[in-house]
């Protein structure tokens, strides 16, 4: 499986995983506010699921919001 995480803020992680199931990955954000992380999995035969996530990173968020507004990149 390929596994690729976009963490909404600009930064993104591709990793394998040998067998379905979970996984662990880390990131680390630069600044506060709410950012839309989305997880896509693909598999070898091409098939693929998403989800996604939002994830709010303490500190002062007044103008995070409009990191909302981008469209997500999966």
């Amino acid at each position: 499986y390929a596994v690729k995480v976009n963490w909404g803020d600009g930064k993104e992680d591709l990793s394998t995983q040998a067998v379905a199931g979970t996984f662990d990955t880390k990131h680390t954000y630069d600044k506060p506010g709410i950012y839309r992380v989305t997880v896509k999995a693909t598999d070898a035969d091409g098939n693929s699921a998403f989800m996604q996530v939002i994830a709010v990173v303490n500190g002062d968020i007044a103008n995070a919001a409009a990191n909302l507004d981008k469209a997500p990149t999966a």
